[in-house]
């Protein structure tokens, strides 16, 4: 089983939200949308992101951005039961978050056992 999908129940896919998608990709893709889409967002010439939420962007512009995220905007392929409906074809940052350290799930851990100094195990 995927580690990730151990915890949907905790952390509810609050991970899936504002997502950037490579243009071809979202075209390809989009008949597996699960929410509807009120405008695409262009963040440059390949990329964009599907705004699923109508104040999610004004929120974003007033650094508000975080409780919103959290709570209302997600990601349109995303189901009812916080499952990815294009998990195998989603995009790499989807992929890498709870993977590096620059995008940590607070519900993943990391399976190798850290020992601090003097041998101690965290």
């Amino acid at each position: 089983m995927n580690e990730c999908l151990k915890h949907i129940e905790k952390c509810k896919a609050r991970c899936c939200g504002i997502v950037p998608f490579c243009k071809k990709d979202y075209e390809r893709l989009k008949k597996r949308r699960q929410r509807r889409v009120l405008f695409r967002m262009s963040i440059s010439e390949n990329l964009m992101i599907p705004i699923t939420y109508p104040t999610a962007i004004l929120l974003v512009l007033k650094g508000r951005f975080f409780k919103l995220y959290l709570d209302l905007v997600r990601c349109c392929f995303l189901t009812k039961g916080n499952k990815c409906a294009i998990y195998e074809e989603r995009p790499k940052v989807c992929r890498l978050y709870g993977e590096i350290k620059e995008m940590p799930c607070v519900f993943l851990k990391n399976k190798k056992k850290r020992k601090k100094k003097g041998g101690k195990r965290t």
